[in-house]
């Protein structure tokens, strides 16, 4: 195998350069990494027009995906505004520059709690997208013997795929009992449903 290529079967991600989505400040670092070989890379604006040119230097080989990873800063950029990242054909996800590019950041994260909620239903007038009916809500067998039934109800889905596991549910718990005494400004009210 060579270093960079994939596998058969792997999918290929549809954002090839990695940015960070949530955003840039204004007047802090900004880097990009390309997990395959470029000497150079462009910032384009939402109108598709070039703002700056960089070029490149090899990082080395990532030890977990065995890419030969590259990578660049655009530092000394610092225009607000939304842009995206291209270099050898590829593309990165759109992303911000500005002065507090975070700003939204906590209420998503607070909403993502709502969209994973699990044992409630979820209302499109809440939830858009992230709609479903009550779920979980029967009782559980346990994987090992399946006469034995427990309540399991309520928690948060893991992804996507509707799973709830222990180690996750764990964290999230903690992270909301902890969020109140780490957060460093109060929390943004939201429209949804207790319960």
């Amino acid at each position: 195998m060579v270093l960079g290529e994939k596998t058969m079967g792997e999918k290929k991600p549809k954002y090839g350069i990695y940015v960070n989505q949530a955003g840039y400040t204004a007047g802090g670092t900004k880097r990009v990494v390309f997990p395959f070989a470029c000497d150079s890379f462009q910032l384009l604006n939402e109108k598709n027009e070039v703002c700056y040119r960089g070029k490149t230097e090899c990082f080395g080989t990532d030890e977990a995906s065995r890419d030969l990873i590259y990578r660049g800063d655009f530092t000394d950029f610092g225009e607000e505004g939304n842009y995206r990242i291209e270099a050898a054909g590829e593309q990165s996800a759109p992303f911000r520059i500005g002065r507090n590019p975070y700003e939204g950041l906590m209420y998503d994260l607070l909403r993502a709690f709502y969209f994973l909620r699990c044992g409630c239903e979820l209302k499109e007038e809440y939830a858009g997208a992230y709609k479903h009916g009550i779920c979980h809500h029967t009782m559980a067998e346990l994987w090992e013997d399946h006469s034995v039934r427990k309540e399991a109800s309520g928690g948060w889905h893991d992804a996507g795929d509707y799973g709830r596991y222990i180690t996750p549910g764990a964290l999230r718990s903690s992270g909301i009992s902890n969020a109140p005494v780490m957060s460093m400004s109060p929390f943004p009210s939201m429209a949804c449903p207790r319960g």
